[in-house]
């Protein structure tokens, strides 16, 4: 099975284009750092502009549950949606997609 990376990072506050950009950004870096040997969820792909928090928050945490590494943007830890979706990544025992695009274990 292959290792599922999950982006999450700020939108709500930001122009959607500039936090767009930056989960797009992410998803190439992982992608060509890993390939095929991963698969990258991207929120961004996920929920339409303009969908409302609780609802984005539905579908993004649905997805979440489906994955196994969280990649936290820049300006994450200011994001209520963010750290929600780390504290169940947490919990369920993830690895973390750090910002050198390493895969951390600490179940390992």
């Amino acid at each position: 099975m292959k290792d599922r990376i999950y982006i999450s990072g700020p939108v709500t506050g930001l122009e959607y284009e500039k936090a767009a950009a930056a989960f797009y950004n992410a998803e190439r870096e992982i992608l060509s750092r890993y390939g095929t040997n991963v698969e990258v969820v991207n929120p961004v792909r996920l929920v339409a502009e303009g969908v409302e928090w609780k609802e984005a928050m539905k579908l993004c945490l649905a997805a979440l549950l489906d994955c196994n590494y969280i990649h936290m943007l820049p300006g994450a830890a200011k994001s209520k949606g963010a750290r929600l979706e780390l504290m169940n990544a947490a919990a369920l025992g993830f690895g973390l997609c750090n910002e050198h695009y390493d895969l951390e274990r600490y179940d390992q």
